[in-house]
């Protein structure tokens, strides 16, 4: 896993019905992590109420499971466990970033928005300091 250097980091929930989190990143184009808030039978028995990502195209998107979560001070780490890893190109990514508190504080709300009632948990990531 190589990790990924984002220019910007966007928390969105202005719409009722979705949240989207998303990572500008420079070589790759983007990462974009969305997941709806209610879903109906049909959405659950297609897996769409998962969570949905997408790296650098539509083409390279799909609904997924993680086996983890991790989030420090400085980076984002994400292992899918599914199939679509195939669709998207990778299972594991690294997004490394550079946000003040607030940033910090309104990310690590919207990834806990993101995959609550998922069987998937936050970590936190310890990274050491000089």
């Amino acid at each position: 896993m190589i990790p990924e250097r984002a220019h910007k980091v966007v928390v969105d929930e202005s719409e009722a019905d979705v949240i989207l989190v998303g990572f500008a990143i420079a070589k790759a184009g983007y990462l974009m992590l969305q997941r709806s808030y209610t879903f109906d039978a049909q959405d659950v028995e297609l897996g769409m109420n998962r969570v949905y990502l997408e790296y650098t195209s539509q083409n390279q998107g799909d609904y997924v499971n993680f086996e983890r979560v991790a989030l420090g001070r400085d980076r984002l780490i994400l292992t899918l466990d599914s199939p679509a890893t195939q669709q998207i190109g990778s299972k594991d990514f690294e997004v490394l970033f550079v946000l003040d508190d607030l940033a910090y504080q309104r990310l690590r709300h919207g990834l806990r928005v993101l995959f609550e009632g998922l069987n998937v948990t936050l970590e936190p990531l310890v990274t050491l300091q000089d």
